[in-house]
C-alpha cells in the first residue's frame, strides 16, 4: 500500500562493510538529503517543503524501491536509488532515479542529492537537485539549503533557498528559525516564508512544540501551498497577493 501515511516504511535491507542495501517502502534519498540543510527539520508550516513538495512534487516515500548506501570514507559516502516501473494510477510515479553524495563529521553535514521521476499521464520528467549543509557551532547549528526543480506543471526552474539553524540553550529544548524563498519567472511564482518554533522534550517518546509561521505570496497570478500537513494533496492555497499566517501548538510523539 501507499507510504504517504505517516511516512510509513516496509522493506528488506542488507547491510555488511560492503554497504547497505533496500528493498522496499523506504525514503526518498533526496527527501531524507532536504532535511539536513533544513533550517526548521521540516515543519508543516513556515518551512521549504510546502513549495518543494507541493509545487515542486518531491515525494519523501519511495515505494517498490531498491537502494544502496556506501559505507564511510572519512565522513563521505555516496548512494543511490531506483524505482523500477510500478503502478499506473495517474500522477503517481511510474519509475525514477535518485543519486546522492554526503559528507558528515560531527561538525558539518553536507548532502547534494538529484532526482528524476516519470509520474503516470504526464509525458515530461520531473527532475531536482538540492544541496543541503548543517554546520554545529556549540549550542547553536547553522542550516541552510538551496533546490532547483523542473515538472511537467510548469516551465522553467522553480528555486528555493532557505537559512536559519537550530539554537539548544540546555537539554531538552530546541529553538529554531528559518527564512525561504522560492521563485520561477515562467510561470511567475514568488514566494517568502518565515517561521520560528520552539520544542521540548517531555520523555524519550514524548515533545510539546510551539510555532508560529508567516507566508506571503508575491505570485501577480499563480496560488501556492502554505503548508506542508497534507503534502502532496493541498486542501489549502493561498491566492496571488494573500498573506497568510498561523500560530499552532501541539504534541510530537515518536514511536520507539
Amino acid at each position: 500500500g501507499s507510504g504517504d501515511f505517516l511516512n510509513r516504511q516496509a522493506n528488506l535491507f542488507v547491510k555488511s562493510i560492503a554497504g547497505e542495501f533496500v528493498a522496499g517502502t523506504q525514503p526518498n534519498l533526496a527527501f531524507q538529503g532536504l532535511l539536513i540543510g533544513e533550517p526548521r527539520s521540516g515543519s508543516h508550516f513556515g518551512s521549504a517543503l510546502a513549495m518543494v513538495m507541493g509545487t515542486g512534487e518531491l515525494n519523501a516515500v519511495d515505494e517498490s524501491a531498491l537502494s544502496y548506501r556506501s559505507p564511510s570514507f572519512s565522513g563521505l559516502k555516496i548512494a543511490a536509488q531506483i524505482i523500477p516501473e510500478s503502478g499506473q494510477t495517474p500522477g503517481t510515479i511510474r519509475r525514477g532515479t535518485r543519486t546522492q553524495v554526503s559528507y558528515s563529521t560531527p561538525l558539518i553535514n553536507l548532502a547534494l542529492s538529484h532526482t528524476s521521476s516519470e509520474r503516470n499521464a504526464q509525458s515530461a520528467l520531473n527532475l531536482g537537485s538540492f544541496l543541503s549543509a548543517a554546520v554545529r557551532f556549540n549550542e547553536f547549528t547553522f542550516k541552510a539549503l538551496a533546490a532547483t526543480q523542473r515538472t511537467a506543471a510548469f516551465q522553467g526552474a522553480l528555486t528555493t533557498v532557505g537559512v536559519g539553524g537550530a539554537y539548544t540553550p540546555r537539554q531538552g529544548i530546541t529553538i529554531d528559525l528559518g527564512v525561504y524563498a522560492s521563485e520561477n519567472s515562467t510561470a511567475r511564482i514568488h514566494s517568502r516564508s518565515l517561521g520560528l518554533g520552539i520544542q521540548k522534550t517531555l520523555t524519550d517518546e514524548l515533545s510539546a512544540f510551539a510555532q508560529i509561521a508567516r507566508v506571503a505570496n508575491r505570485s501577480s497570478s499563480v496560488a501556492i501551498p502554505y503548508h506542508a500537513a497534507l503534502a502532496p494533496d493541498f486542501a489549502d492555497r493561498l491566492l496571488a497577493g494573500q498573506t497568510a499566517s498561523s500560530l499552532n501548538l501541539g504534541l510530537i510523539y515518536r514511536f520507539q
